[in-house]
């Protein structure tokens, strides 16, 4: 596989935890207690800590607007869509920082597959919630109102994904992609499948958040009830299915979150016009997911996930559409 294209990615900030606290000791003016560095996170750095009585994160991330889509995903906030009320933004270390409540829980995809029977309809509910959230045909993808952005379609954010415009942190995927006669093989399958399932693909303005998992969403322990929401970056307004499909796909890493079933999880919500042509639409959902993933895996120099990728779009090419339950 065409790896040696890229230079090594620098990923989260690496703050020594003395600067941190100094950081933290001058922005609140008092003491901190408890501070420690938490897991997750590709593009920020978090660290709990407890002032004034207090649970906060703050996270350090290189991706900083990220931050003020968090900021603006408070509004969505609900009993099953837990969001983390963000304090504070700004810039420290050189990179961008914020302040939030902290929530607590485990991850997502750190459920097992003995606990389905809770983790399903929990997985369910989150899902649930993001649909029922407001619809905005007033809205392109990207937010902005239609009449300024007409282009900014659903189906048109879909053909994007496949395109390599050289103006994100990954440019230069499609080029190395095209060099491995198997990658290239497997890409312009899943494009002439993709392209083929557009027209089924309705223009939608639901909430979809775009990146549940990989350390966004925190559970209870006993995998019952969704407590924290986080990361909206990748957000968009496009169909709700894309979430389903998100999760589908990436049951091959997460077995747990197979076992949670979220394609059923969401059919037995939806009401009788939101599934039409679902099973088209989710399938295309699944393969622009998978294929674009896989120039970020190339960027990252991600052996392992890129195999697994391969095998997974292979498998849902040969499976097709998944059925109407």
């Amino acid at each position: 596989m065409v790896l040696a294209a890229f230079e090594s990615v620098t990923h989260k900030p690496d703050v020594p935890l003395g600067d941190v606290e100094a950081f933290l000791v001058a922005r609140h003016g008092e003491p901190v207690e408890l501070l420690a560095a938490l897991p997750g996170g590709f593009w920020s750095a978090a660290y709990a800590y407890r002032v004034a009585g207090q649970d906060l994160v703050l996270r350090l991330g290189t991706i900083p607007e990220g931050f003020e889509s968090d900021r603006a995903a408070m509004a969505f906030s609900g009993p099953d869509l837990p969001v983390p009320a963000v304090v504070e933004i700004g810039q420290a270390f050189g990179v961008g920082y914020a302040i939030s409540v902290r929530h607590f829980g485990r991850f997502l995809e750190d459920v097992r597959v003995e606990e389905s029977a809770r983790s399903g309809p929990m997985l369910g509910s989150l899902l649930t919630a993001l649909r029922t959230l407001e619809e905005r045909p007033d809205l392109s993808v990207s937010g902005k109102p239609v009449d300024v952005a007409p282009s900014d379609t659903w189906r048109n954010h879909l053909l994007d994904k496949l395109v390599d415009d050289g103006t994100t942190r990954a440019a230069g995927w499609r080029t190395a992609m095209s060099q491995d006669p198997e990658l290239e093989r497997l890409f312009l399958a899943c494009c002439s499948r993709i392209k083929d399932l557009l027209e089924a693909c309705p223009e939608r303005r639901n909430v979809v958040h775009g990146d549940l998992l990989y350390k966004n969403v925190l559970v209870s322990q006993d995998a019952a009830t969704v407590t924290g929401v986080y990361s909206w970056k990748r957000s968009v307004r496009g169909d709700f299915l894309f979430d389903s499909a998100y999760c589908t796909f990436f049951s091959a890493w997460y077995p747990g979150i197979g076992a949670a079933d979220p394609w059923a999880s969401s059919l037995a919500t939806m009401a009788p016009d939101d599934t039409t042509d679902a099973a088209a639409r989710h399938h295309c959902y699944e393969l622009t997911i998978g294929a674009s993933h896989r120039g970020g895996y190339l960027w990252t120099k991600g052996v392992e996930n890129l195999r697994l990728a391969q095998r997974r779009l292979r498998e849902i090419l040969q499976r097709g559409e998944l059925r109407l339950r």
